[in-house]
């Protein structure tokens, strides 16, 4: 499964339980937008300062 913050190139790859860490960007809310093989893709909004 791979994680991206939508609109840039920073992401990560999921492991089997689907936990990922993506270093910290911008603060703010961004979407990210989740992709599995086989599968629509799924966007969520997240915040982190």
């Amino acid at each position: 499964m791979a994680v991206v913050i939508k609109d840039t190139l920073s992401g990560a790859s999921a492991d089997l339980d689907g936990r990922y860490t993506i270093a910290k960007d911008t603060p703010g809310t961004h979407t990210l937008t989740i992709q599995y093989l086989g599968y629509q893709c799924l966007w969520k909004f997240r915040s982190w300062w």
